[in-house]
C-alpha cells in the first residue's frame, strides 16, 4: 500500500476526512443551532466536542491499558 503512513490509512482517505470536516466547519455558518446548554451554541461546537471526547477515549484506553495488562513474564 502506497501513499500511506505506519498505520496503513492511504492519503486519499485522510484528505476525504478532512475535507468532510472543513465543509461541516463551513456549514456552521449556516446553520442556525438551537442551543440547550448554552455552550452548544458556540461556533464548531460539534467539531471541537468530538476531538475533545476522542482525545479522552484514547487516554482512557491508554491508562486503563497500563492498568490492565499481563506482566511480560508471566505464562498465562
Amino acid at each position: 500500500m502506497t501513499g500511506g503512513n505506519r498505520y496503513g490509512v492511504p492519503r486519499w482517505l485522510w484528505g476525504g476526512l478532512l475535507a468532510l470536516a472543513a465543509l461541516t466547519l463551513l456549514a456552521e455558518l449556516v446553520v442556525h443551532h438551537h442551543a440547550s446548554f448554552g455552550i452548544d451554541g458556540s461556533y464548531a461546537f460539534y467539531a471541537w466536542y468530538t476531538v475533545a471526547v476522542g482525545v479522552a477515549a484514547v487516554v482512557l484506553a491508554r491508562v486503563l491499558g497500563l492498568i490492565l495488562k499481563r506482566p511480560e513474564d508471566s505464562d498465562g
